[in-house]
């Protein structure tokens, strides 16, 4: 228990600072805590963090989690989402290419988990980030 809140301060002490900042800096942290995340789901998953698996996974999640300004280098006929079957496509050719021993519900819950985390931070840098003060509205809220 000592440990933890320990650990809790420190984090703390590093993301309110982040957090205060906003722009770059939170996007940054939100882009590292979502490929956290993923990596807990994987050692949930009793599977093996450094693999094509993980590294696919990583990069779904960050296509979704990053900014719409970060973008805009991709042509205007490829939107966000084709990028993310790309990264789920990509996914499902592999458990062709490794002989099934990565399966179909290996495949299901990376690519539910590049929607459900990247989702969720990418919302919570856009809220952040909002010119309109959103987080405050947010935060009096609660």
């Amino acid at each position: 228990m000592k440990q933890r809140i320990i650990t809790a301060v420190v984090a703390l002490i590093i993301f309110i600072p982040i957090l205060i900042l906003g722009g770059v800096w939170i996007e940054v942290a939100g882009c590292a805590l979502a490929v956290i995340a993923l990596s807990e789901v994987f050692i949930m998953r009793k599977k093996i963090i450094v693999s094509f698996d993980f590294l696919i996974s990583a990069l779904g999640v960050l296509a979704v989690t990053v900014p719409d300004s970060l973008l805009k280098w991709l042509p205007a006929y490829i939107s966000r989402l084709d990028v993310i079957y790309l990264f789920v496509v990509l996914l499902l050719l592999n458990t062709v290419a490794s002989k099934n021993r990565t399966t179909y519900d290996d495949v299901a819950v990376s690519a539910l988990s590049i929607f459900y985390i990247g989702t969720g931070f990418h919302y919570f840098i856009m809220l952040r980030n909002d010119p309109n003060g959103g987080w405050i509205r947010c935060c009096s809220r609660c």
